[in-house]
């Protein structure tokens, strides 16, 4: 062991086994810890750092242990026991960039720093196209730790109290033990857990109620993040459109959307898939039926959709039977599908997933609400987007960049104007 990892241990085992008192200037209530082995008290988001700017990325610090190829001098070195990184996330996207790097005593005060943003700008643009390309969020960084911390309206709170009251001897380990319980709890927001409500009765009413418990989940983790303003509406999906889906095979009878990323449609393509365990029993007439017509309603933010009512029809399309789904089957249906997702760390709000009809009625009424075009499937940044990333003059404007890339796609797969139904 070398006289710096000694230096290093030294530190981790000295700040776990001092008393609270001989610690008071480290404010351990003012870190959020994300421990990497045991007795690791070092890796912590600092809270006091977390600030909501006007342009709506969140300024960060994250505290280390020391590291090799460190860039202080040997005087400064000698008295450091942290790093401390300052950077930006955008915590809609999850992108982030450092913006500097300081080195602090035993009880955190600052020893020196080194502004090297446009070192970091320059090294994060070499590998910004691998990043948009391989991109998940939320993922199990700190980052998702801080995101939530900032949106947590009652966590400063909560620690304040804790850092301003009197401790009892030998009270450290428990109370380290409380601070780590906020880590848990907001690492937690990282993934979906859906509840269904009770007062749903109708298929309608369990989407909305999926759709708001989605709306809350991204509330918990993108602090001060506003509902995109609802573009104009629109009286019905335009004929190239309906060209262009019929055009891909799917034989859709009518789409209305809501306005906030949710539509429904009338699928006559195939044979209407309904889970099995959605429908008890099929109705007597439906055996001579030779269509089908699904209403399903679909997020196209994540994919998940509910088929609600479906049409048995003869050649003529005269109606034989209906039957609206009932609404436990389909609440299980929605439960057993987030469970699949979070047990194979499906990102809903990366990788929507949505089945190819899905799909398709998605990027088409998403085309109307923008005026373009319809998407392609994959994420291909234009030509003058990968320019205003490169071109960007700061670490903040190089980050606003890459969420206006990521916002404007998907602007392409997630509607956000309101259409009525047209057959």
């Amino acid at each position: 062991m070398n006289a710096r990892t000694a230096r290093i241990f030294l530190a981790v085992a000295l700040t776990t086994a001092l008393p609270l008192a001989a610690r008071a200037e480290i404010n351990l209530a003012d870190w959020l810890y994300f421990p990497m082995y045991a007795g690791d008290n070092a890796h912590s988001v600092h809270l006091s750092a977390l600030k909501i700017r006007p342009d709506g990325l969140l300024e960060s610090a994250s505290r280390y242990p020391r590291y090799r190829d460190e860039p202080w001098t040997a005087q400064e070195s000698a008295r450091g026991w942290y790093n401390y990184v300052p950077r930006l996330i955008d915590c809609e996207d999850g992108f982030s960039i450092e913006t500097g790097e300081r080195l602090l005593d035993q009880n955190g005060l600052e020893i020196a720093r080194r502004d090297d943003a446009a070192e970091n700008l320059a090294d994060w643009k070499r590998h910004v196209k691998f990043k948009l390309s391989n991109h998940k969020w939320p993922d199990n960084s700190e980052f998702v730790l801080a995101c939530a911390g900032a949106a947590d309206p009652q966590l400063r709170a909560r620690r304040r109290k804790l850092a301003a009251a009197k401790p009892l001897a030998l009270t450290y380990v428990p109370l380290m033990a409380t601070l780590r319980r906020d880590t848990t709890a907001l690492a937690a927001k990282k993934t979906w857990h859906y509840k269904v409500s009770a007062s749903a009765t109708t298929p309608k009413q369990l989407f909305d109620d999926v759709a708001r418990s989605y709306r809350a989940w991204l509330k918990g983790f993108m602090p001060g993040s506003k509902p995109a303003a609802a573009a104009a509406a629109q009286t019905a999906l335009n004929a190239d459109l309906r060209n262009w889906l019929s055009g891909r095979g799917a034989d859709i009878d009518s789409i209305v959307s809501y306005g906030d990323g949710t539509i429904a449609f009338v699928d006559r393509s195939r044979t209407a898939q309904v889970p099995r365990q959605a429908l008890d029993q099929r109705p007597a007439g439906a055996a001579n039926a030779s269509h089908t017509r699904l209403l399903s309603y679909v997020d196209c933010r994540t994919g998940l959709r509910l088929p609600a009512r479906i049409e048995w029809q003869d050649d003529q399309h005269r109606t034989l039977a209906t039957q609206t789904i009932a609404v436990a089957a389909l609440a299980e249906m929605m439960r057993r599908e987030l469970r699949n997702r979070n047990a194979l760390c499906t990102n809903a709000l990366a990788q929507p997933m949505l089945a190819p009809t899905d799909d398709l009625a998605c990027r088409a009424t998403a085309a109307q609400c923008a005026g373009v075009a319809p998407a392609g499937e994959a994420f291909r940044p234009t030509a003058a987007e990968r320019a205003a990333i490169e071109q960007a003059p700061t670490p903040a404007a190089a980050l606003l960049a890459v969420r206006a890339v990521y916002r404007a796609y998907r602007r392409r797969y997630v509607p956000n104007c309101r259409i009525s139904t047209n057959k």
